[in-house]
């Protein structure tokens, strides 16, 4: 008998300590941004052999980046942004502040128990995943932009009662900046939650390979400028092509690729045709943009408001000197104007920044060598490092 009872006890023992951890991750669709793209490179290095990953997306929209892991269990809230309950549920909460059916959208698709949930953009994600909290005792949520200068999230997506109740229902939030933690205990207070910060990884390698595998029928004559992103208002492109403009009149001979799509794109399309800038030539969204970014000299972010703008990483691994606005998230990452240029928010100090490195070959060098250096910085091991901490409840 006690034969007997130490067998089973050790199979006992080896399923407990060799059974995976079930872990939830609650998200958009998997099409656009910064965000998503550093989702996708989670995915695709978490070791499946110790993770059971369970992805939760609010629509099947499709994928814009490289296919997901297999291993990845995949549930969706919505069919598509034209889902009639989508647009219910949106009217309810918008106009009335109501959430009448959006709770059993999620607990419909998801199990009963987790060993974390993760919301891994703030906004929609956090909304969900307070309706299944109580599904885990580890419950994390990620904030990727900041809140001070970019409170999005309020207003269509929460009331700022109801999103201070989600965050308080959080076992830790992460920050993908120190400055994005700081603008958030701005608006929050210190100490409401535990906050920790966490970069964003870059699949190095991939970019490098990504960039080499294709090469865009392009006539490459000039020094060339290129800027990478969503066509929309907080991303600044409107007052890149006024800068664009004040170069051509004072006689700057280069090009100026723009890489994505958004709603700003007929308004950015008009300037150009009014003002003559035959010298910017629009891409559209391409997957993956590396072989924009490597055939340009310069990359230049105009942004408005960024808390980890992941595109100055990308051009910085692909050896792209930087120019960006002073964004908290582009002051962090270049170190207030070490790894890279920053620019003042106004036209004029943006024109002046890239026209002195249009003026200076050797200074071009330059921030490219410290482009390369600085790139080191951001890797994927040391992200999984941290990730697997949060997600077993350690200490970071």
């Amino acid at each position: 008998m006690a034969e007997f009872i130490q067998r089973y006890s050790l199979i006992f023992v080896s399923r407990v300590l060799f059974m995976k951890k079930k872990i939830l991750i609650i998200s958009t669709s998997l099409y656009g941004g910064g965000a998503e793209k550093v989702l996708v490179t989670l995915l695709r290095n978490i070791d499946y052999s110790l993770y059971e990953i369970h992805l939760n997306l609010e629509y099947d929209y499709g994928m814009s980046f490289e296919p997901i892991p297999k291993d990845v269990k995949v549930s969706f809230r919505y069919r598509d942004t034209e889902d009639w309950r989508s647009k219910i549920d949106y009217h309810l909460y918008s106009l009335f502040g109501i959430n009448l059916f959006e709770p059993n959208r999620i607990k419909k698709v998801v199990d009963s128990e987790y060993d974390a949930i993760i919301s891994f953009i703030e906004g929609k994600p956090l909304k969900y995943h307070r309706y299944v909290a109580n599904r885990t005792q580890n419950n994390i949520t990620w904030v990727h932009a900041d809140l001070l200068t970019n409170h999005y999230t309020i207003g269509k997506t929460f009331t700022p009662k109801h999103e201070m109740e989600a965050y308080k229902l959080m076992s830790k939030v992460v920050f993908v900046s120190n400055n994005a933690k700081e603008q958030y205990e701005n608006i929050f207070g210190v100490g409401t939650t535990n906050n920790y910060v966490l970069y964003n990884p870059i699949d190095k390698d991939g970019i490098l390979r990504k960039a080499r595998s294709y090469v865009p029928e392009i006539c490459k004559n000039k020094t060339t400028l290129v800027a990478v992103g969503r066509l929309s208002k907080e991303k600044g492109f409107d007052r890149l092509l006024r800068v664009v403009h004040m170069l051509n009149t004072r006689g700057y001979e280069f090009d100026m690729w723009i890489v994505g799509d958004g709603a700003m794109k007929e308004e950015l399309l008009e300037y150009k045709r009014s003002n003559g800038l035959t010298n910017v030539t629009f891409w559209g969204f391409q997957n993956p943009p590396y072989p924009w970014f490597i055939q340009a000299d310069i990359f230049v972010s105009s942004s408005y408001t960024e808390a980890a703008p992941i595109t100055i990483c990308e051009a910085m691994t692909l050896g792209i000197p930087v120019v960006a606005t002073k964004t908290a998230g582009a002051m962090e990452l270049l170190e207030d104007g070490k790894w890279g240029l920053l620019s003042d928010h106004g036209d004029d100090s943006l024109f002046e920044t890239i026209a002195s490195l249009l003026d200076s070959p050797k200074m071009l060098s330059e921030y490219k060598k410290r482009a390369i250096k600085r790139s080191s910085f951001w890797g994927t091991e040391n992200f999984l490092k941290q990730f697997y901490k949060l997600i077993s409840n350690d200490c970071l």
